[in-house]
């Protein structure tokens, strides 16, 4: 969850009153090796990223999870 996600101040403390929000902290910021070239990236959150290095795109699933596509 990323402040841009919600389009109210209300919107976000209600999201955060009932305790929706998985902690990725200890997660993200992922530093890891492209699946492809091997070259260090770093991803900020969980989602489909292009390696800088050889453009293969990687998936990031929540839990942290890598793999190509």
């Amino acid at each position: 969850v990323a402040v841009g996600d919600f389009r109210t101040k209300s919107e976000a403390m209600e999201f955060l009153q009932k305790g929706a929000c998985t902690n990725t902290s200890n997660i993200f910021p992922r530093i890891m090796n492209c699946p492809s070239c091997n070259k260090t990236v770093q991803a900020s959150r969980a989602g489909r990223f292009r390696c800088t290095n050889c453009k293969a795109i990687i998936s990031i699933g929540e839990d942290g999870s890598i793999s190509l596509g």
